[in-house]
Parts: structure tokens; sequence; C-alpha cells
């Protein structure tokens, strides 16, 4: 509900409770309010997160899989057991909600390559 469409479909962030105003060169700005965990990367979720755009990117490919499955994000484990090392590995943001990825069918199934992206370890 913090996400506009324009005429040409362009996505606008409207969450104007926690907006700061970004400067021109695009520094990242400072906020007290985490917003919501399960829509955020993990590195927003410290004692101090720092807010950039990224973040944004981010949150959006977890309302992307939130509208187009209509189940809540909710991310798996960050480290899962690897068979064939025998060790715990840290998996990809993508990885932790595949299973959500998995429901994106029929119309949704377009979006998946940018919900994808926008969830990538590095948006």
């Amino acid at each position: 509900n913090n996400i506009l469409l324009s005429h040409r479909l362009e996505a606008k962030i409207t969450d104007l409770g926690v907006a700061k105003a970004m400067m021109t060169d695009n520094k990242q700005t400072m906020t007290k309010i985490p917003g919501t965990p399960d829509f955020m990367p993990p590195e927003a979720l410290s004692k101090k997160p720092v807010y950039g755009p990224s973040l944004d990117v981010f949150s959006y490919g977890g309302v992307m899989l939130n509208v187009t499955t209509q189940l809540w994000p909710e991310p798996g484990d960050m480290v899962q057991f690897n068979p064939d090392t025998g060790r715990r590995e840290v998996v990809s943001e993508v990885q932790r909600r595949q299973h959500y990825l998995d429901k994106m069918t029929g119309g949704a199934a377009d979006l998946k390559p940018l919900a994808i992206s926008c969830l990538d370890d590095n948006p």
C-alpha cells in the first residue's frame, strides 16, 4: 500500500511517514523506523539500518511476491546444510524466498525475472 504506479507503470515509493529527502548525489540516509522485516534485506535489520535506493528495490521485490502470490513472503533460513560439502552455507536472498518465486505462475510469471532482480544480493 506504499507503492503507486504511474501511467507508464513505473513504481513510486510513497511511504511518506518514514521518507527522507535524498540528495542528488544519492547518499544514504538514516531512519529510526526499520520497516517491515520480512520485506527487508538482512543488512537493514541492524541496530543502525542505513536506507538507500537498494533497500527500496529489495523491498519492492518482497511486495511483488506478496501481491502475485497472496502470501506473506517470510524468508527461509539464512544458512542451509549442503550435503555435497557437509557444511552449513549462507544462502542468497533469492534462495531464501524461492518457495514464493515458484508460486508466481500464470501472468505473474512474467514478473519473476524482475522480482529475482530486486531480491538479488546486489540489486
